[in-house]
């Protein structure tokens, strides 16, 4: 991908989704990945692909693509977005590869070094399905108003955090005034 003016990085604020065209065995398919990448990133676009053993797309991205490839990729599209102007405060609730839209938000607002609170919630079954994990990490220490909890539903014996499904009351323990209004913005993916 090439660089992008300011205009353009304008939309991939609004814009969250890219599809991707491939042609494993000589048959071209079609499939949209949200947009990893913070916008405030002019470079590259980044996008998460969880490998499905029987994903089509997936396993030739996963098999067969190296750097340095070439592949035919659409303009961004889609609407899904959070600026930090929304709200004082954001609770970012993502399943699985449903993390991705949600690291973008985070990187974008830290990137901006915006003072609202930031809560980010992972749920996955294990500790090795929490994408982005060390990055998430380093965020939460690198900014104060960053906060970063992981659920795991099937974790092993050594996991010392969260356990079970993310539940109502989970949520308001670790965040006892997120039902303020129009303090917060709750984004949500649903666990797959």
């Amino acid at each position: 991908l090439h660089r992008v003016d300011r205009r353009q990085r304008q939309m991939c604020i609004r814009d969250r989704f890219l599809t991707v065209k491939v042609a494993p065995s000589g048959k071209t398919v079609q499939r949209s990945y949200t947009i990893a990448s913070s916008p405030t990133q002019g470079d590259y676009v980044e996008i998460t692909v969880k490998r499905e053993s029987e994903g089509i797309a997936s396993r030739f991205l996963h098999d067969q693509v190296s750097p340095g490839d070439t592949l035919t990729v659409s303009a961004p599209a889609g609407r899904f977005t959070f600026t930090g102007k929304e709200a004082d405060a954001v609770v970012l609730i993502a399943g699985g590869v449903g993390i991705t839209p949600m690291m973008s938000i985070a990187r974008y607002l830290t990137d901006r070094v915006w003072g609202g609170a930031i809560h980010l919630l992972a749920c996955c079954k294990r500790e090795e399905d929490i994408i982005f994990a060390r990055e998430l990490e380093t965020l939460a220490q690198r900014y104060e108003t960053f906060r970063y909890t992981a659920v795991l539903s099937s974790p092993g014996d050594g996991w010392t955090g969260i356990r079970g499904r993310l539940t109502k009351e989970t949520v308001l323990e670790l965040i006892p005034d997120v039902a303020k209004p129009v303090s917060y913005t709750h984004l949500t993916l649903p666990t797959i």
